[in-house]
């Protein structure tokens, strides 16, 4: 399969995670990636709670895992006829305290990406906003040049080195690597930094502090905003 920057459409290399700031109820839905959108109907929902120890605790961290649901129409095989499916979450309810942050990740979204719709608007991978985080394990080795589709002027490599292991010892080594992952600060439409290096299957974290709603898309996706790095 070939590898797919995109934050708008979430798929099992990639995670989004949103941290909550404010009590309340926050409900949401998962929609295929491009998609309508929720129309309306926004079933699943995270609730925010305070606690008064909220200011000696670090923030934790939810998962949602989000699983793609094929049904059929009774016995019958006919693909004209079946359920297109849906993405439904393993809780429908999650709740956190002020100040965490909960991430949704679909390992079935290979070829089926979807997308978190809020009924806020900062909560949804389609603009990211503020407080939130988008990661992405890259599987093919090359230069990854990344634009915001949304227009903000926001762009930045990813440069991703194949090690090619010539021997049990250098994979081992690859491979205890994996688990660092590299970090990208976005400010105002910013990357801090703008360029990093990685190897083959390592992962980025574009960490979105504050900005005006914000994609991490492949510039070859946005040829009209494609620029080089450092251009004007």
């Amino acid at each position: 399969m070939t590898e797919i920057l995109d934050s708008r459409a979430l798929r099992n290399t990639d995670c989004y995670g949103q941290r909550f700031m404010k009590p309340g109820s926050y409900p949401y839905a998962l929609v295929p990636a491009g998609g309508a959108g929720a129309s309306g109907d926004f079933p699943y929902v995270v609730e925010v709670v305070e606690t008064a120890a909220k200011r000696d605790r670090d923030m934790h961290q939810t998962t949602v895992t989000v699983r793609f649901l094929k049904e059929r129409h009774g016995d019958c095989c006919d693909e004209r006829t079946a359920d297109p499916g849906r993405f439904v979450p393993d809780q429908e309810r999650v709740t956190v305290e002020v100040g965490d942050m909960v991430v949704w990740n679909s390992p079935d979204a290979a070829t089926r990406p979807f997308a978190v719709a809020g009924q806020k608007e900062f909560l949804g991978n389609t603009a990211l906003t503020n407080e939130c985080g988008y990661t992405h394990v890259f599987t093919t080795p090359g230069e990854h040049e990344y634009v915001d589709a949304n227009g903000s002027g926001l762009r930045g490599v990813v440069r991703v080195a194949d090690p090619q292991p010539r021997n049990t010892e250098e994979l081992r080594a690859w491979q205890s690597r994996l688990g660092d992952g590299t970090l990208v600060m976005i400010s105002d439409g910013r990357p801090e930094p703008a360029e990093v290096d990685i190897l083959l299957g390592q992962t980025v974290f574009f960490a979105v502090v504050k900005g005006p709603g914000v994609t991490i898309t492949d510039a070859a996706l946005v040829p009209d905003r494609a620029q080089p790095v450092g251009a004007a």
